[in-house]
Formats: C-alpha cells, sequence, structure tokens
C-alpha cells in the first residue's frame, strides 16, 4: 500500500508534482514544469512509488507540462507499463499542447491518451 501522505509534493530541477488520491484505485498527479533528463530521475521515483495493487490507475493533470523530451516520454511509458502490471493503466487529464505534439509525433496518443477514461471511471482522460 502506498502512503501517499509520505510524498504529497515533490519538487526538482524544473518539475513539481502534487499528489492526491481521487477515489479508490486512483490516483491524481498534477505536474508542472518541464520532463525532462533534468527532472526524470525524482518522477520517476514517485511514479514507481503510486501505482500498486489498491492504486492501478495513474491520472495525470499535465495542464502545465511546458517541455517533454525523449527522457520524459520513457519515464511515462515505464509508468504506464508499471499500472498495467497491476490492471490499471496512465491516462492524461488536460494534457498540455507541448506534451500532445509529443506524443502524437511519438505514436504514443493511443497508448497514453486514451479515448474513455477505465470502465466505470467517470475521469476526463481525453486529448
Amino acid at each position: 500500500m502506498n502512503d501517499l501522505a509520505a510524498v504529497p509534493r515533490q519538487e526538482s530541477a524544473s518539475i513539481s508534482a502534487a499528489v492526491e488520491p481521487l477515489m479508490a484505485g486512483i490516483t491524481l498527479v498534477t505536474l508542472r514544469g518541464e520532463l525532462d533528463l533534468a527532472t526524470c530521475g525524482a518522477l520517476d521515483d514517485l511514479l514507481a512509488g503510486l501505482a500498486g495493487p489498491g492504486t492501478p490507475y495513474l491520472a495525470i493533470d499535465a495542464a502545465e507540462v511546458a517541455f517533454c523530451d525523449s527522457q520524459g516520454l520513457r519515464t511515462l511509458l515505464a509508468a504506464d507499463e508499471r499500472a498495467r502490471s497491476f490492471g490499471g493503466r496512465l491516462c492524461f487529464v488536460h494534457p498540455s499542447a507541448p506534451l500532445r505534439r509529443v506524443l502524437l509525433a511519438g505514436g504514443l496518443a493511443e497508448r497514453l491518451l486514451p479515448p474513455a477514461p477505465p470502465d466505470g471511471v467517470d475521469l476526463p482522460c481525453r486529448l
């Protein structure tokens, strides 16, 4: 079980992440800043501790993500793989325009920007 109260906010070079449980099985992570080589180590550490048997879904509010490079994509893919290993997935809530462009260019929009939220969950996961 993850102790979300123990990691409500983490900051790195130019990224901040706020964590809050949304509902049973879903954790909301609000990101602000840049997803790049300098920031992804701390973000990966945070995301690795969030998806688990009791909370397999990660909803990422990325409205304020200003930049994402290939390392950022790898970090998000790793978080999605971990969530899927517990029967969940990662989805975005309000992805920023720069992040949408990178996901579309990388061919990852279908995987990380699903057209509908998980079954039975009223969550605005969308492109």
